[in-house]
């Protein structure tokens, strides 16, 4: 996750365990045709920078998401 700034880095930080549960709680429930193609992708980064955002208390904190890997079961 890329943050706005230092002090979002260390909110995120002591929240991690929360921002980390959100996030497999949400990936979970995905349908694999959730998750297939460009436009559904771009749609689970903005659904994880908003949870996560919610998480840390105030929108814009969270810029972004990237992906190293990208693993469907």
């Amino acid at each position: 996750m890329e943050v706005a700034d230092d002090r979002a880095a260390e909110r995120l930080n002591a929240q991690k365990r929360v921002v980390r549960d959100e996030v497999l709680r949400y990936l979970s429930s995905l349908r694999v045709e959730q998750t297939l193609g460009e436009e559904n992708k771009n749609k689970i980064k903005q659904q994880l920078v908003s949870r996560a955002d919610h998480v840390l208390g105030d929108k814009g904190r969270v810029r972004t998401v990237y992906f190293n890997e990208f693993v469907v079961q």
